[in-house]
């Protein structure tokens, strides 16, 4: 069995040059089937740290003797002598100094987690395909047995 096939059109009879087979093409249709990569997404929920949050509280104390400076303000009308004013130290230039107690701190970092909800989603690759009907060319040919 012997077929030629050119550039046929539907409904034609070929014959090349007078000799060899008969064919005719005719249109037909045929179901195939056409694929694609799609994807499933599922999605979870969860809380997780996404940071942390650092803030300072009071830690160890102690307490330290400091100094509060008393002013002093001299009398009108009575002014010392150099000498006199050194040897009384409650009058001129001299500074008294009343003793106070005084409470320090240490300042300590706490580290604090900073939770969120997340969404956690997964993608997962599936094929999916669907039925086509395709048109084609059927040919059929006839031959002479010799």
């Amino acid at each position: 069995l012997v077929c030629v096939i050119g550039s046929a059109s539907a409904g034609h009879v070929y014959a090349p040059h007078g000799y060899g087979p008969k064919c005719k093409s005719e249109p037909e249709t045929i179901m195939g089937k056409v694929c694609k990569l799609d994807f499933d997404e599922t999605c979870v929920k969860e809380t997780k740290v996404v940071g942390e949050k650092v803030s300072l509280e009071k830690g160890e104390c102690k307490e330290i003797e400091v100094c509060k400076p008393v002013h002093f303000v001299p009398k009108f009308g009575h002014w010392k002598r150099e000498a006199d004013a050194e040897a009384d130290p409650g009058y001129g230039g001299h500074v008294e100094c009343e003793k106070v107690t005084k409470e320090v701190c240490k300042s300590v970092p706490v580290s604090t987690p900073v939770e969120k909800e997340v969404n956690i989603c997964t993608r997962t690759p599936k094929e999916v395909c669907e039925d086509v009907e395709k048109k084609v060319a059927k040919v059929t040919c006839e031959t002479i047995e010799h």
